[in-house]
């Protein structure tokens, strides 16, 4: 994190690295495709922005498996905890899958910063070559980093816990912890946690349309603005 957190200083300023590690997508991939997901909620939403960083070490597009999103999904405001837990676009997943994502296709070294609440898949690798990525979890400095933990035994109610680095390492993703504090979480309380489900006739409001033309606004500025180098490119690409 050493190598990267100067660059994260000048993308993101005011804000530290969490958590750092590397995702490998092995070529001609069968099992690989990653559905449309939100990451962790890692802050609180209400008072504070979460960031996620996300770097291809090599040139990505379409065929070996590239980020795409759904623009503007970050406004749907759900809390993803872990284990994943029911949230307002489940209902008409496929639907943004189909019609509201983009692709974002990148030089190797180049960085996107993203709201961690923004709506992302990747797709299957399809080349020779093994595609790896760089992704960081940021959260804003002096701000204790939080753990949301949801229990199907109670479905309307999230656990709330402050975490540090060491957590994040040696929790096991996607299933329920059930001794965070033994893990060194801080239990912090409970909360109540509702949402409205969306349907298909939200959606046009509030995401553009994948082959629309976009609008000059502010996500659409800040979205041109996310990609930066990360690392020194290689010579080939310079």
């Amino acid at each position: 994190m050493e190598i990267v957190q100067p660059k994260v200083n000048e993308l993101a300023p005011g804000y530290r690295i969490l958590n750092a590690s590397f995702v490998t997508k092995r070529a001609r991939s069968v099992n690989g495709r990653l559905c449309l997901h939100q990451d962790l909620s890692l802050v609180d939403h209400a008072s504070h922005l979460g960031l996620n960083v996300w770097c291809p070490l090599c040139d990505v597009d379409i065929h070996n498996g590239c980020l795409r999103v759904a623009p503007g999904s970050h406004v749907f405001g759900h809390i993803s905890a872990n284990p994943p837990n029911p949230g307002p676009y489940q209902g008409v997943r496929d639907e943004i899958e189909r019609r509201y994502m983009i692709d974002v296709p990148m030089a190797g070294g180049c960085a996107f910063l993203f709201d961690t609440r923004l709506l992302h898949a990747t797709e299957e690798n399809d080349t020779n070559s093994d595609r790896t990525s760089v992704v960081l979890n940021l959260v804003p400095d002096g701000v204790p980093a939080r753990f949301y933990q949801w229990n199907k035994r109670q479905p309307d109610r999230l656990e709330v816990y402050e975490i540090d680095i060491d957590f994040v390492v040696r929790f096991t993703p996607n299933q329920y912890v059930e001794n965070a504090v033994m893990l060194g979480a801080k239990f912090i309380g409970s909360m109540d946690y509702s949402y409205k489900a969306l349907t298909s006739a939200d959606l046009p409001s509030l995401l553009p349309l994948s082959g629309s033309r976009p609008h000059k606004g502010r996500l659409q500025q800040a979205m041109g603005k996310a990609t930066r180098f990360l690392f020194q490119r290689p010579a080939k690409y310079r």
